[in-house]
């Protein structure tokens, strides 16, 4: 925890140092969660949401230096029936919406397509997330916490596209489509139940 804290606090410091017009962000937005290498087991995608800072240095017209601190609510569900005990009788059928919540630092390097101000980017990295707690909902409103079974830490590789739409010199809004693909299984137990997030994500900056 102090190691990725230490990484999260030096992170934007060292972006906003690197140049004069560094761009300072706030960030808000969706994603859409889904758990692979399960076993057999079918998790379907569900909804979470995000929000967080971020720092951005451009490095030339066309390649700029991006990274991210945000808190993520990552869910996915999964259907269980034939339970037998109580309150649930065999033949049942219980969905469970399984819900991590993390702290993230995504590092990117995004490329412009045009140098106008306006422009389409794509955008590719890697992020780091350390686990703030985990619980598990069943639509009969039992709810447990699973914090001890999940892995402190997750890494893996993000990708995605974007549009830069500038208000004036100083400030722009970005929108981002990206996909954050986990690489390290999120389940103590084993290697598997690896994330993949589909986020959708708004960002407002502005240069300091």
């Amino acid at each position: 925890m102090k190691k990725f804290i230490l990484m999260a606090a030096l992170a934007l410091p060292l972006l906003a140092t690197a140049q004069s017009n560094f761009k300072f962000g706030i960030n808000t937005g969706r994603n859409f969660s889904d758990l692979r290498d399960t076993g057999g087991l079918d998790y379907k995608y569900w909804f979470g949401y995000m929000a967080g800072v971020s720092g951005e240095v451009p490095l030339s017209q066309h390649f700029a230096l991006n990274a991210n601190l945000n808190y993520e609510a990552k869910s996915f569900r999964i259907k269980y029936t034939g339970y037998d005990f109580d309150p649930v009788v065999v033949g049942d059928e219980l969905t469970a919406t399984t819900t991590y919540h993390y702290l993230v630092l995504p590092i990117s390097v995004k490329y412009f397509i045009s140098a106008k101000s306006n422009t389409l980017y794509i955008l590719g990295g890697g992020y780091g997330a350390y686990q703030l707690g985990s619980r598990v909902a069943l639509d009969n409103d039992e709810n447990n916490k699973i914090t001890k079974y999940v892995k402190k830490t997750d890494f893996g590789a993000v990708l995605g596209i974007g549009y830069r739409l500038s208000l004036n010199e100083d400030n722009e809004i970005n929108f981002e489509l990206k996909d954050n693909l986990g690489l390290t299984g999120t389940r103590k137990d084993g290697d598997g139940y690896k994330i993949n997030a589909i986020s959708l994500m708004v960002n407002w900056q502005f240069i300091l």
